[in-house]
């Protein structure tokens, strides 16, 4: 199928960090199907260094007009900033409903943001496919880089010293590998190889950093909690290493080719899976590894995770150092 011109183009990506940065090689496709449009996307504001590269206008879907998405009777805010788009890309399991003041020649396309369960492909190759199905083929995936602009504000304090980043942390505690496994990490990491453990923790973490504070001590480690994402992927960057559970963070850790050993139990590593340079998956043994998300839920001890020993995981990261870059 041809396509009309294009000129103007808005994409609507909501979600988590994950997520995003999976979609991440979409946004990248589509500036270079189309340089000389004008591209907005419509996501979380402090994303916007991730897609500077491309050109990217962000407007903040956290907004509450963007609801007009999806209930055309109250889209009444967004039909000037989208009436004269020639493609309106949505990412969204929610379906999107005709939108009548839309131009008659623009093209709003909707596809889910991943693979339905039991679907097993990548949420990546998952995405290009369903474009394709929609009549938009795009180039290959290209490989993401932070620009140096995001680099600016990495904490002094580690800018000289040599240190390894672990993120204890994610969407669901299910996902976890236990405290006391990643502390026994740091330690290993720490006394083999002289590095310091740089331990990363969002709202979410509290109890797990507070876990690991009172195993590994203020001395041992230093402990970085509620950045903003550019402090984060500043301090990843400059990581030897990063060993982390399945989440955001951990994405974004591979999609800057620091070597990351990422650590997977109830979801399905072919589905999710970061993908970067220098990119390790361990999973968990258990029978019952991967589950589907209503599994997850009545999950009361996860045992996938447990699973993984220490040692295994200290194995694969020294790996990682061998790898050449």
């Amino acid at each position: 199928m041809s396509l009309p011109p294009i000129d103007r183009i808005t994409v609507f990506k909501g979600g988590a960090l994950g997520d995003f940065l999976l979609t991440l090689p979409v946004l990248a496709a589509l500036r270079a199907r189309f340089p000389a449009a004008r591209l907005r996307l419509i996501t979380s504001p402090e994303r916007a260094s991730l897609v500077r590269q491309f050109g990217y206008e962000i407007l903040d879907a956290g907004r509450r007009e963007w609801a007009g998405l999806f209930d055309p009777s109250t889209a009444t805010k967004i039909r000037d900033l989208l009436a004269e788009e020639d493609l309106l890309l949505v990412f969204s399991e929610a379906p999107l409903p005709p939108l009548p003041f839309l131009k008659s020649s623009s093209r709003a396309i909707s596809i889910p943001s991943f693979p339905p369960p039991g679907e097993r492909v990548h949420v990546t190759d998952f995405l290009f496919q369903r474009l394709r199905d929609a009549g938009l083929p795009l180039p290959p995936p290209s490989a993401f880089s932070l620009p140096p602009s995001a680099l600016s504000s990495v904490s002094s304090s580690l800018q000289s010293s040599t240190f390894f980043v672990i993120h204890p942390g994610s969407g669901s505690s299910r996902k976890n590998w236990p405290s006391e496994s990643f502390a026994a990490v740091a330690r290993g990491l720490s006394q083999g190889r002289g590095l310091t453990p740089v331990i990363l923790g969002g709202e979410a973490d509290g109890e797990t950093l507070a876990g690991l504070r009172k195993i590994l001590g203020e001395e041992r480690a230093s402990f970085v909690e509620n950045a903003p994402l550019e402090q984060v992927a500043s301090i990843l960057s400059r990581a030897a290493v990063y060993i982390g559970n399945d989440s955001g963070v951990t994405h974004l850790a591979a999609a800057l080719g620091v070597p990351t050993l990422a650590l997977f139990g109830p979801t399905d590593p072919l589905v999710w899976s970061p993908r970067g340079r220098r990119v390790e998956i361990l999973s968990g043994t258990a029978p019952c590894s991967p589950c589907d998300p209503e599994k997850r839920r009545r999950c009361l001890d996860n045992v996938c995770m447990k699973s993984i020993p220490v040692e295994r995981i200290i194995e694969a990261t020294e790996l990682l150092f061998a790898k050449p870059l």
